[in-house]
């Protein structure tokens, strides 16, 4: 199977990369195209992409990955439509866009594929969701997936979902970046180095979440677990609920919905 991609950003670059990392796609021909060609350049030295046009990677690939920017698309959409082939699968990354724009722009059955990774693709443990259009088959949906799972880890959800799944995986990661600063920036005024504690920081939480995912224990009952009464740790959590700990962070979760369905025109 041939893929293209049109965009060659860091998300693109993250996916590649995975996909080169893995046997199944180490061989795999792949086609970029991209605006710089510096860009495009450096993705053909780095894992082989063969530059095209976009004209040329819908005349060539199975799989096409739509991976610029969402307000671009109402501009490309138009130019390229014409150039997919009849049973081409179009995978797309796009924010805020549902699957009824594609199938707007594309020819009656063309199988579409939304997919929403998360920046940590870029290590490869990127939280992923799916959704097939109307024409898309569980073999389009397992294409999809065989790419993403090189970055991740594969969600299939409703479409009505995604805007919920921005701030469950899109958005959320940005919060866990900004705890991870925080506590560290905390150890570093009681005589940690920044660095140091930013290390031990990121490895605490790195482990809780692996704690959460494979331990077979609710988060609930690990908090238990750490809080031994009249401890230290039950002092921590006190003052986080004193400021409104989980509030905050269930405001900020209904934020990112309510202007991801603005954005969508929900």
């Amino acid at each position: 199977m041939t893929y293209g991609f049109i965009g060659l950003g860091n998300m693109a670059t993250a996916i590649i990369g995975g996909m080169r990392r893995t046997p199944a796609f180490a061989d795999t021909k792949i086609l970029g195209a991209d605006i710089s060609e510096e860009k495009t350049e450096v993705m053909r030295a780095r894992y082989a992409v063969q530059p095209a046009t976009a004209e040329e990677v819908f005349g060539t690939a199975d799989a096409v990955l739509l991976a610029v920017k969402p307000q671009v698309l109402p501009t490309l959409l138009p130019t390229v439509s014409g150039f997919v082939r009849a049973g081409q699968l179009i995978i797309s990354i796009a924010a805020g866009r549902d699957l009824a724009f594609y199938e707007g722009y594309f020819p009656a059955g063309t199988p579409v594929v939304r997919v929403m990774p998360n920046i940590n693709a870029m290590v490869g443990d990127a939280a992923i969701a799916l959704c097939g259009g109307k024409y898309a088959t569980e073999e389009h949906l397992g294409a999809a997936e065989a790419v993403f799972r090189t970055v991740g880890e594969t969600f299939r959800i409703r479409e009505d979902l995604f805007s919920a799944f921005t701030a469950l995986s899109g958005s959320s990661v940005a919060f866990a970046y900004q705890y991870i600063d925080f506590i560290a920036r905390a150890g570093a005024a009681a005589g940690f180095s920044y660095e140091t504690a930013l290390e031990i920081s990121a490895a605490a939480a790195r482990g809780s979440a692996k704690m959460v995912s494979e331990g077979g224990i609710d988060p609930e009952t690990l908090v238990k677990m750490v809080c031994s009464p009249g401890g230290t740790t039950i002092e921590g959590i006190k003052a986080l609920e004193d400021g409104g700990y989980r509030e905050l962070l269930t405001r900020a979760f209904n934020a990112v919905v309510a202007r991801d369905r603005e954005l969508c025109g929900v």
